[in-house]
């Protein structure tokens, strides 16, 4: 059982930084990108931004969600929770 509980730890460990830096990346790349469509005046830059955005943070949303499979007190949950 102690086996299990490594694996789905390291698992979810190795998931939660690729999901976070994947989110990371997005929003960075999004956000240069729709800088460069501000300077040159594109009329579809905020659309390109917020859907860039939305992105992002559903890939960080997706790590978070992963974490709360290794809580393992009450006070990980209220700093989760908060």
């Amino acid at each position: 059982m102690e086996h299990l509980e490594w694996l789905l730890s390291l698992s979810a460990n190795t998931a939660i930084i690729i999901f976070e830096f994947i989110g990371v990346g997005i929003i960075i790349y999004s956000g240069l990108t729709s800088f460069l469509k501000f300077l040159r005046r594109s009329p579809d830059t905020k659309i390109y931004l917020a859907k860039g955005l939305a992105m992002g943070l559903e890939f960080k949303m997706g790590a978070e969600i992963l974490k709360t499979v290794l809580v393992r007190s009450l006070n990980e949950i209220l700093i989760l929770g908060a």
